[in-house]
């Protein structure tokens, strides 16, 4: 315990030194109590997967604790970011050593624990760089290619809760996309690929955002996208042909647009001839969603813009 100094009788240094070993251990405490998934909200995702995705896009900290704690700990490295990062890292770094190598004496971290310390990684990635920068083997890209990618391509994953910590990789490895360079963000997609074909449809979708950062990007090039381009853009087809709702369906052909807007006339013929075949019938099953039907206008547009004088292909549509 800390005993009790009255404030009147510290020095500034030793106030600060107090505040700050305050705020320390209430983030260790939300990233270890508030941000791991609780088995309710497992069974959620499970059970309803794009209730519980919607659920987690969610800003507001009026009705979820974990939005709550998320919105704590993003004010908190706002405020005091000396103090907080360097113990983020720290965790991030203890999470990562037991991917490869095995520590006597020490408890490894669970999955879920693992993935709500990536959680806060991600959450505040710019406000942390700084430190990350100051231990090269933490790099993002570096991670990424050496341990992370056999997460996100290891379907075996999917079978169980390992798939939280999938996951999260997932959508952390998107929150750092300036981290990447061209060869970092080829292998980007083609673990992508992997990710948006499976089963799991929070997982899919998370991969949509992933997708959407490492495409909407001024570092984005066709010629590390063309490779992946055809298996990817059917997977997000696939995808719109296995949801229920309108709100992912909507986020996923605001997605296919910007694909073709940052393709622009690089975009391949099989593309072109996904979208011609796919989104007649998606046409008619929404005529009641104005801004779904309005989202496929859009991508329309997109491509008209892309094919100028071929345009005349899609005069049927």
């Amino acid at each position: 315990p800390i005993p009790c100094v009255p404030w009147q009788s510290q020095t500034s240094g030793q106030y600060q030194r107090r505040v700050h070993g305050g705020v320390r251990l209430l983030v260790e405490c939300l990233i270890k109590s508030y941000f791991p998934l609780a088995k309710e909200d497992f069974e959620e995702w499970k059970n309803d997967p794009e209730q519980f995705f919607g659920d987690e896009q969610i800003t507001e900290a009026d009705e979820k604790i974990r939005a709550s704690a998320k919105k704590l700990f993003q004010t908190l490295v706002d405020m005091f970011k000396d103090a907080i990062a360097p113990l983020v890292v720290k965790m991030f770094q203890k999470a990562l050593r037991f991917e490869s190598d095995k520590y006597p004496g020490e408890t490894p971290p669970t999955l879920p624990e693992k993935a709500a310390i990536f959680l806060a990684m991600g959450l505040k990635c710019r406000e942390l760089q700084d430190e990350l920068d100051k231990y090269p083997l933490l790099a993002m890209e570096r991670l990424f290619c050496a341990v992370l990618v056999h997460w996100m391509k290891d379907e075996t994953y999917d079978n169980d809760r390992r798939i939280i910590y999938r996951r999260r990789i997932v959508w952390t490895v998107g929150e750092y996309v300036d981290s990447f360079l061209e060869e970092g963000r080829k292998m980007v997609f083609d673990a992508l690929v992997v990710v948006l074909r499976s089963k799991d449809i929070v997982l899919r979708l998370t991969g949509v955002e992933t997708l959407h950062n490492f495409v909407n990007t001024a570092r984005f090039h066709h010629s590390g996208f063309q490779p992946y381009e055809v298996h990817i853009i059917q997977s997000l087809f696939t995808l719109i042909d296995d949801l229920a709702e309108y709100d992912p369906q909507r986020r996923v052909i605001t997605v296919l647009k910007q694909i073709i807007v940052m393709l622009r006339d690089h975009i391949l013929p099989e593309t072109i001839d996904l979208i011609l075949r796919y989104f007649p019938g998606i046409w008619e099953k929404c005529s009641s969603q104005n801004l779904l039907r309005h989202g496929i206008v859009e991508c329309m547009i997109a491509l008209v813009g892309t094919l100028r004088h071929e345009s005349i292909r899609i005069k049927d549509f």
